[in-house]
């Protein structure tokens, strides 16, 4: 499918009622209005293509931008550059944090992206070192060091950047064991973090919450691991061997069928019915 049937596509797919949601949520990009889970259907039937992401990312739209971050597959430095400079909401951002985290070196980029001026380069970086802890791609060491950076300076951050760093530490805290309450004792100390979420019933996750929730939910898989070995269904027992037939037993022994029985003195035997 060339970029131009995917965007043709995705404007079919469109609706101004989904659009106005966009909006409401801080979409900078227009939007054609298209939901997510037709967003990935279309991924699917696009598969990896770089060639087609760069067109689609050109094109301006939200939806095809984030489509294109998602088949992306061989990006260069100068390629990402450009996609971040132009991201200017926090729904892009996530996307291509997404992309980023693809790469070998999405650790570097990360500490690049957070260094640098503007709210939404920020958010991006804060974002992929999300995903980086969620997918176990953190050490220790740089976990140690982002609580500290980000229990100093998150309250000083710009909006969505605020949002995103109150991301990674419960990304931290909720997946690297060693560092669970080092992660709450940062949480303690920043407090309560205010984020502008515009016109929408969005809510900033209250960290200490979130990474209970998430070592719960850990604990939960492994016990239904355990249950589900556990209950495991015994194997059907061996069948039992089948008698052999009077008929068969007969023709063992003596190699004789076996007599057949005599009628009782002055009874007939009923006739066999004649086929017709």
């Amino acid at each position: 499918m060339k970029a131009s049937e995917a965007l043709d596509w995705l404007q079919a797919k469109g609706s101004e009622s989904v659009a106005r949601i966009y909006r409401r949520h801080g979409v900078a990009d227009e939007p054609l209005g298209v939901k997510y889970s037709d967003i990935a259907t279309l991924v699917k039937k696009l598969g990896a293509g770089t060639d087609v992401a760069k067109e689609l990312w050109k094109t301006g739209f939200h939806e095809a931008r984030v489509v294109a971050t998602k088949v992306a597959d061989a990006v260069t430095p100068q390629d990402l550059e450009t996609w971040l400079a132009g991201t200017r909401d926090g729904a892009l951002a996530g996307a291509l944090a997404g992309l980023a985290a693809r790469l070998p070196n999405a650790s570097e980029v990360a500490a690049a992206w957070i260094d640098r001026p503007g709210e939404w380069a920020t958010t991006t970086g804060w974002n992929l070192y999300s995903v980086l802890a969620q997918e176990g791609r953190l050490t220790e060491k740089e976990g140690e060091k982002l609580l500290q950076r980000i229990r100093q300076s998150l309250h000083e951050a710009p909006n969505r950047t605020r949002h995103a760093m109150n991301g990674t530490l419960i990304a931290i805290g909720g997946t690297i064991a060693s560092l669970r309450e080092a992660a709450l004792a940062a949480a303690a100390k920043i407090g309560r973090v205010e984020v502008d979420h515009g016109e929408t019933g969005c809510i900033t996750p209250d960290a200490p919450t979130y990474i209970a929730k998430m070592w719960d939910r850990a604990a939960g898989k492994v016990q239904g691991r355990a249950t589900h070995g556990a209950m495991k269904a015994p194997p059907p027992p061996k069948k039992a061997p089948q008698q052999k037939s009077a008929k068969a037993s007969g023709e063992a022994k003596g190699g004789k069928k076996p007599a057949a029985k005599k009628a009782a003195p002055g009874k007939k035997r009923a006739p066999k019915p004649r086929s017709r």
